[in-house]
C-alpha cells in the first residue's frame, strides 16, 4: 500500500456535535468537521469495520491515523467518519449502532477505506499470492453490514458478486431477490441486528424489534419484499444443502440467506410470467401465480426464473395437506425444471411462511 511521507498531525477534529444530525464529514488536510460536500465532489468513507480499531492511544493520534495517514492515500479532500465513529463532548468513540448505516453513504463515495484488522502484511518477506489468500479469510467479507460496501470490482474473486454490480451500485437492483441473498450467504447473520442489513440492498423498510431472534426477523423481511416484488417468485428458490435436516418444512420462507447459496446464476424471466398481487399487508399476502397439480396433492410451483445460460425455468415442489389446509415444502434440497402447460392459482402467504391454497371466486 502507498505511505504518504511527512504526515502531519493537524487534524482537530471539533466534536461538539451530536452523533445522527447529519452525516459526519472531515477535511483530510485538517481534520475539521464540516457539513455534506456538493453532490460533484468525490469523498472517500470509512468502512463501518473500522469501529473495531484500537482506541487506546491518544485522541490526537487517532485523528492522525484515521484522517491523514488513511484518507490521503486516496487523494480525497473530505472523508465521511460516521459510518464506524460517534463524535460526543470532544471524544472520538466506536460507533456500535450500525441501524444508522445507509447503502446510499456507499453510493455516493468514491472510495471506501477497509481495516482489515485480521490481516498481516510484510512487504519485505510477503509475496502477492500471499497477500491475496488472507485477503480472501478476512473477516470483513462475512461481515453482514459490510455488504452495503459494494464498491469495489477487484472483490468479485473472494465476493462471487459479478463486476457489473460492483462496479455500479446502481445496477444492484437488476439482480433478483435470490441472487442478492447469494451474495449474503458467505457472511454471519447470527443476530436480528444483522438481518436489518439487507433492506437497503432490498430498498425496503424493517423497523428493528429488540431482541428479535434472526429467524423471526428474516421472516419479516421475506414478507416485505413479497409485497415489494410480488412478480419475483425467486425468493422461493432457496434450497437446503444438507440432506440430514427434514426433507419438508411447513413454510415457503428461508430460514437465513445460507440457504440462497445455490442461487447466485438465477436471473428472472423475460418477461416475467403473469403474477398478480391480488392483497397484501404485514400479516398476509395472496397472490396469483403458477402452480401446476402433479398429482396425489403434489403440486410445482413456478419461481418465475432461470438460470444464467439456460432458458429452463426453475420450479419448487410443494405438497398439500388437507388436515392443515396449507401447503409444505418438500424436498428441500433440490429444485425441478417447469415444463407444464402455464396454469395459475391462487395462494395466501402468512406472515409465519405458512401458505394457504385460496379458491378464486
Amino acid at each position: 500500500m502507498e505511505r504518504v511521507a511527512n504526515s502531519q498531525n493537524n487534524n482537530h477534529i471539533d466534536g461538539s456535535q451530536a452523533i445522527q444530525d447529519a452525516p459526519k464529514y472531515a477535511i483530510v488536510q485538517t481534520g475539521a468537521l464540516v457539513p455534506c460536500p456538493a453532490e460533484h465532489v468525490q469523498v472517500s468513507i470509512f468502512s463501518y469495520t473500522w469501529r473495531d480499531f484500537k482506541l487506546d492511544s491518544p485522541v490526537t493520534e487517532r485523528k492522525h491515523t484515521m484522517c491523514t495517514q488513511h484518507a490521503q492515500l486516496v487523494g480525497k479532500a473530505f472523508v465521511q467518519l460516521d459510518t464506524c465513529f460517534k463524535f460526543n463532548d470532544r471524544n472520538i468513540m466506536p460507533q456500535e449502532d450500525m441501524n444508522i448505516l445507509q447503502y446510499s453513504w456507499y453510493q455516493r463515495a468514491a472510495v471506501c477505506l477497509v481495516y482489515l484488522q485480521d490481516v498481516t502484511y510484510d512487504k519485505d518477506t510477503d509475496d502477492h499470492d500471499a497477500v491475496l489468500e488472507r485477503l480472501g479469510r478476512a473477516r470483513w467479507l462475512t461481515e453482514p453490514w459490510a455488504l452495503q460496501e459494494l464498491i469495489l470490482r477487484q472483490l468479485s474473486e473472494w465476493t462471487g458478486i459479478k463486476q457489473y454490480f460492483l462496479s455500479n451500485p446502481a445496477n444492484v437492483r437488476h439482480a433478483c431477490i435470490a441472487k442478492r441473498m447469494s451474495w449474503a450467504a458467505t457472511r454471519n447473520y447470527d443476530s436480528g441486528n444483522a438481518v436489518y442489513s439487507l433492506r437497503e440492498i432490498f430498498n425496503v423498510s424493517l423497523t428493528p424489534k429488540r431482541d428479535e431472534l434472526p429467524c423471526a426477523a428474516f421472516r419479516r423481511l421475506q414478507m416485505k419484499l413479497i409485497q415489494k416484488y410480488p412478480h419475483d417468485l425467486s425468493i422461493f428458490a432457496w434450497k437446503v444443502c444438507d440432506e440430514t435436516v427434514s426433507p419438508s418444512r411447513h413454510t415457503l420462507f428461508a430460514n437465513s440467506p445460507k440457504e440462497f447459496a445455490s442461487c447466485s446464476k438465477l436471473q428472472l424471466n423475460t418477461p416475467p410470467w403473469p403474477v398478480q398481487l391480488v392483497s397484501g399487508d404485514d400479516e398476509k399476502v395472496v397472490l396469483n401465480l403458477p402452480l401446476h397439480n402433479e398429482g396425489r396433492d403434489y403440486y410445482l410451483l413456478s419461481v418465475n426464473s432461470h438460470e444464467l445460460g439456460t432458458h429452463s425455468t426453475i420450479a419448487i415442489m410443494v405438497k398439500w395437506i388437507r388436515e392443515m389446509s396449507c401447503f409444505i415444502r418438500v424436498d428441500l434440497c433440490n429444485t425441478y425444471t417447469w415444463s407444464q402447460e402455464m396454469k395459475i392459482g391462487r395462494i395466501c402467504v402468512e406472515a409465519s411462511g405458512q401458505v394457504k391454497y385460496e379458491p378464486t371466486v
